[in-house]
């Protein structure tokens, strides 16, 4: 039977995966040993295996192949399970669970095994912020999050065209209908608007991060941990004649980002290979604002990354992230003027990286904070990120 089989292949990928890698990238490269195994098959593993890793802790007592199931039955899926798969994987489940929607496999399911999701699925409940429905993300956990677009202005009727054209189901935001959703699985980067620079595939939460910050053509600013560039290509299409200047760690990222910014039609921006932690800031005093969307742990993005959910570390939290992301406060404020906005950014749902380090910010470098708030994906099939906007006296 061809769910057998499946079900076999996504439990020897699971079994041989040790969390070295991200599960993304272990994943491709394992689809590349069998290139006989078709799109539509990648894309159930992918599937079935993220599941599995979704569940986080319950039932961890149980063999992998029954908790494999268990993921299947309460996540979505592709993949429908028959009274035959379910008798051979996990004939202690009674088959009229099958009949069930997700919602009520998830009772039946913490019924039978006197264990709560919400208590086994997150590894570290007491370290999410208070300000967020901690039961609302932790059930999220358990949701594969929308693909989402950012379209630039004057291309929003080219990009809709191509997409009913192409047959192309999305959402369109309610609050923004330049940012639209769509599954995860939809090769959005074969489309002729994604490569004509008509669309930038952002999320909707990072989309949203920079809508309160006090941009003004003319104006001095640093995007100094751009990664590829999603924030300083939004940055840019705000407010085309700000001066940018854009930096991160690692080289190779910096070349993606030019080529993005050229895609777009941007010209005129500076680049940097800066490390943000050490690095001396040597233009003291000169930045009307500064965005810091320091590396942390990314908790608000693990929807996405549910192997995180088993391997990440939490005295990682405590002895790299929440100090790093100190010390690339401390050390980039150096280069606000008077009077300048630095914006503190993460994809964290963690209260230490988010609040916590506000606090110490505002001691230690004196600025004065304005707003912060998280844009809470969780709800939305979208990461959850903080931003903080603080403000230098002058």
């Amino acid at each position: 039977m061809k769910e057998f089989n499946q079900l076999r292949i996504a439990l020897a990928l699971i079994e041989s995966y040790q969390g070295e890698v991200p599960l993304a990238l272990y994943l491709r490269n394992e689809f590349r040993k069998t290139p006989a195994m078709g799109s539509r098959d990648r894309r159930l593993m992918r599937s079935l295996v993220n599941n599995y890793f979704r569940i986080g802790n319950f039932a961890f007592g149980l063999g992998i192949q029954e908790r494999l199931l268990i993921a299947n039955l309460i996540c979505e899926t592709e993949m429908k399970v028959n009274a035959d798969v379910l008798e051979h994987f996990l004939p202690s489940l009674n088959p009229s669970i099958l009949s069930l929607d997700i919602k009520g496999r998830k009772k039946k399911i913490e019924a039978f095994y006197g264990e709560s999701f919400i208590d086994k699925l997150f590894p570290f409940p007491d370290l999410i912020s208070g300000q967020l429905n901690k039961e609302a993300y932790i059930l999220s956990l358990l949701v594969q999050p929308m693909l989402w677009i950012r379209i630039r202005k004057n291309h929003l009727e080219q990009v809709i065209h191509e997409l009913k054209k192409s047959n192309i189901e999305f959402l369109q935001d309610e609050q923004s209908e330049l940012c639209l959703g769509f599954s995860n699985s939809v090769p959005l980067n074969t489309l002729t608007s994604y490569k004509s620079g008509f669309f930038e595939i952002q999320d909707k939460s990072s989309q949203m991060s920079l809508r309160n910050l006090p941009f003004a053509s003319g104006q001095k600013w640093w995007d100094a941990c751009s990664g590829s560039g999603g924030k300083s290509l939004l940055l840019k299409d705000i407010c085309e004649n700000i001066e940018l200047t854009v930096s991160d760690i690692r080289g190779s990222i910096l070349v993606n980002l030019k080529e993005r910014m050229k895609k777009a039609g941007h010209k005129k921006f500076n680049v940097m290979q800066f490390n943000a932690a050490s690095d001396e800031v040597t233009d003291k005093k000169s930045y009307d604002g500064i965005i810091a969307d320091v590396p942390c742990s990314g908790s608000g993005t693990w929807s996405r990354t549910p192997e995180s959910l088993q391997f990440f570390n939490k005295k990682k939290l405590e002895d790299y992230f929440v100090p790093l992301q100190r010390k690339i406060a401390q050390n980039l404020t150096k280069g606000l003027k008077e009077g300048g906005t630095f914006a503190y950014i993460t994809c964290s749902v963690f209260e230490a990286e988010n609040e916590g380090n506000v606090e110490v910010i505002k001691e230690k470098s004196g600025l004065e904070l304005i707003s912060s708030t998280y844009m809470r994906g969780y709800s939305e099939k979208a990461d959850t990120m903080f931003c903080a906007i603080l403000k230098k006296s002058g």
